[in-house]
């Protein structure tokens, strides 16, 4: 489970819940489809409504529970999460529906920030049969936000990318 790697005897997963709280989120929850251990890096776990369903389903599920603010997503398995990133993102939201991450060239769907009101465009194209969140986008006002900083965005898809 990429979200349980330890990278300096911190689990990926509470460095990312770390830097989002020092970037200013209030409410951290994840969305799984399973159980994860007790921690207190993050509030609550979120059962995925659509499991192995793909990255849009979890998308929906979040926005669902947090409907009356921002927000912030994020991949678990980031290995030095920006808080400032993070926080320049939420503050470009208004007026657009999300933004998303362009890392040299490279758009990050599970680095972004998302409005409440784009939940019934999202629902919409997973009814219709969509799973990635990049296919399921098309109707949103959606605004990038580049960096030359790679680090912040560099994941561990298997435990030999923690060196």
């Amino acid at each position: 489970d990429k979200a349980l790697y330890e990278l300096n005897g911190v689990a990926l997963l509470d460095r990312v819940a770390q830097a989002a709280r020092t970037a200013g989120a209030h409410e951290l929850s994840v969305v799984r489809t399973d159980l994860l251990p007790e921690s207190d890096a993050f509030d609550q776990v979120l059962a995925d409504a659509y499991p192995r369903q793909g990255p849009l389903g979890a998308l929906i599920t979040a926005l669902r529970h947090h409907r009356e603010r921002p927000l912030l997503i994020l991949s678990c398995d980031l290995l030095a999460p920006s808080p400032t990133v993070m926080a320049e993102m939420v503050s470009r939201l208004d007026p657009h529906d999300g933004v998303i991450a362009d890392v040299g060239g490279h758009i990050q769907w599970l680095h972004s920030v998302w409005s409440p009101a784009c939940l019934p465009a999202l629902e919409a194209a997973f009814e219709a049969g969509t799973r990635a969140v990049r296919d399921g986008v098309h109707a949103l006002d959606l605004v990038t936000i580049s960096s030359d900083d790679a680090s912040a965005f560099a994941n561990a898809n298997v435990p030999g990318d923690l060196r």
